[in-house]
This record gives C-alpha cells, structure tokens and sequence, in this order.
C-alpha cells in the first residue's frame, strides 16, 4: 500500500473499519493521507486510533481532492464504486481496491 501511494501527492482510504484501521498502523505514508473516507454516520468526524486521521463523509472528496482512493470495504465495492461515479470527480482520482488483501489497481 505504500508503493501504491508513494506514485502520489495525496490519498485517502475508503472504508473505515477494522481492515483499515489495521492498515494505518503499518503504513509509512501516513503524512500523504489527509483523511479516511467512510459514508457509516456513527464513524464521521471521529478519529481513526492511533494514526489519528479524520473519518469524513465521501462529499469531502469535493472540498478536499486526492490523487488516490484505495477501497478497503469487503463485498461492497460495487455501491463505493458507484458512489464514486455518481460523485463525478474532478480530477478524478486513481481508483485501487484491496479484496482479499491485494491491492488490485482498477
């Protein structure tokens, strides 16, 4: 994950739940990533444990650009992916997606 987010200026995690949280731990990048994405209310403006970072709904991607969005949300890509359609970025970011822990570039 870090390699992935090395290529860029900036990125952020969609998804954030215990696979997230575990990856924060043991990542190297963490001054690239202003914030973690996740759209569950109860998880919002709260911070992740020990790397600290803000959990912000995904309409904050719009106030605050990244280059990069890695997925880490089990089955339910597809409605991040579609959400990420619908939100109509611009630029639009890089898209990786972890199932299965492996990062997958789509």
């Amino acid at each position: 994950m870090d390699d992935f987010i090395n290529e860029f200026e900036s990125a952020t995690i969609w998804g954030a739940g215990h696979q997230t949280l575990m990856f924060l731990t043991m990542m190297n990048s963490l001054d690239k990533m202003p914030y973690v994405v996740d759209d569950f209310e109860p998880k919002q403006y709260k911070y992740t444990h020990l790397s600290h970072k803000l959990v912000v709904p995904c309409e904050h991607l719009k106030q605050e650009p990244v280059d990069a969005i890695i997925i880490i949300v089990g089955w339910q890509y597809r409605s991040v992916l579609k959400r990420l359609e619908e939100l109509d970025l611009n630029p639009k970011p890089v898209i990786a997606l972890v199932e299965k822990a492996t990062l997958e570039r789509l």
